[in-house]
């Protein structure tokens, strides 16, 4: 099946973006967008131009001319800019950030999408996981059971069945930002390493308001995806493979389980039966 038609391109995030950045003016008239750029460019000593990917709640800008940094970096966190707090205009709150070298999100290559996933697992932080995790899990679990197709319940079992072993002291501990953006990093969370590991889903196919529709050769690359990772983690065993699958899966269940279009089950079937 062809899905270019559903697929969402460059030109599309910059529509959204322009819409993004109007949206959030108009929110927010106690000040203008020239008067930002103008305290933006002011704080960075050159021209600016907005980022290719805005938030939600924000209005994001770069120095046009700024160095970047290799795409290689030693640890998980230099996806996060370092930000300094520089006051209010109006109603805003000001930050300067680093600007994260790379690619934005919708021009990104898929080599990079593994890079990121893998850096969690090689760069291991001391973190401790948020109290009652692993009961909001189960709750998740057994709350979503009753409406799921009967072809979908011997997985979710099994997701039930070994998510204690997910928080055994030496399986690792993520910090996750949603991949989307870097002002995403806002709602970052803390859990078991792999729950964002279905994220590369976005990768491999389109979602719609009726269907997920899988890139036609999304078999091959889901196995790239996963040789090129093991490659980058190096050596692990069989049981850390089956527990960073259940992770996957219950990543899945979180992300697409409660969709408010009452489409989760036709999203679900299509995920994590591949």
């Amino acid at each position: 099946m062809d899905i270019a038609k559903y697929a969402v391109g460059p030109q599309s995030y910059d529509i959204l973006s322009r819409a993004q950045i109007s949206t959030f003016f108009a929110s927010n008239p106690s000040v203008t967008r020239n008067q930002c750029d103008d305290l933006a460019a002011a704080l960075l000593g050159g021209p600016i131009a907005a980022t290719p990917i805005q938030g939600g709640n924000s209005y994001t800008v770069k120095r046009e001319e700024a160095s970047k940094y290799g795409l290689a970096q030693q640890i998980y966190f230099n996806f996060v800019p370092q930000c300094v707090y520089y006051g209010v205009l109006g109603a805003l709150y000001i930050y300067v950030c680093d600007r994260v070298s790379g690619t934005a999100f919708c021009r990104v290559h898929f080599a990079n999408i593994i890079r990121f996933f893998a850096l969690a697992w090689n760069n291991r932080q001391t973190l401790e996981l948020p109290l009652g995790l692993q009961h909001d899990y189960i709750a998740t679990i057994d709350k979503l059971s009753p409406t799921l197709p009967d072809n979908l319940c011997p997985i979710i079992d099994t997701v039930k069945q070994d998510l204690y072993i997910l928080f055994r002291p030496d399986f690792p501990i993520a910090l996750y930002g949603y991949i989307s953006g870097v002002v995403d990093w806002y709602d970052a969370f803390i859990a078991p390493f792999g729950l964002s590991l279905g994220g590369m889903e976005i990768f491999l196919g389109v979602q719609t308001n009726k269907n997920w529709h899988l890139h036609p050769f999304h078999l091959s690359l889901r196995q790239q995806f996963w040789d090129t990772f093991y490659s980058m983690i190096g050596q692990v065993s069989e049981l850390d493979r089956r527990l960073i699958e259940v992770a996957r899966l219950m990543g899945l269940l979180r992300a697409y389980g409660f969709e408010r279009n009452g489409m989760s089950n036709v999203y679900l079937e299509r995920l994590v039966l591949l």
